[in-house]
């Protein structure tokens, strides 16, 4: 009982720390984004906060929620793939898309 009140505090911690980084982000995007990251971080086999997280990453460089989500999934495949962490291929992507001026939607 005790890990499932630590991975609520978690949990909490990542979306408080999503909100202060998408502060244009209504409290209904922050809502429909709080079930579609659960469907997310379900289909991507990865815990919730960890996929929070990284969509904070990518909000905290300016995009979009919904940008930010979609480069964060990006992300997570890229890392899966090829075996370094969320946080290497979110520099990676974010790197990529600086050198060839790419958008989020040519990326996917």
């Amino acid at each position: 009982m005790r890990q499932v009140y630590q991975n609520v505090l978690q949990l909490d911690e990542a979306m408080t720390n999503l909100r202060i980084a998408t502060r244009r982000a209504s409290d209904r995007e922050l809502a429909e984004f709080s079930q579609s990251a659960a469907q997310s971080a379900r289909r991507l086999g990865l815990p919730i906060k960890e996929f929070v997280d990284a969509v904070t990453e990518f909000a905290r460089l300016g995009y979009t929620l919904k940008e930010a989500q979609d480069l964060a999934e990006l992300a997570v495949m890229y890392a899966r793939a090829t075996g370094v962490t969320i946080s290497e291929a979110s520099e990676s992507i974010t790197n990529t898309k600086r050198a060839f001026g790419k958008s989020v939607d040519d990326l996917e």
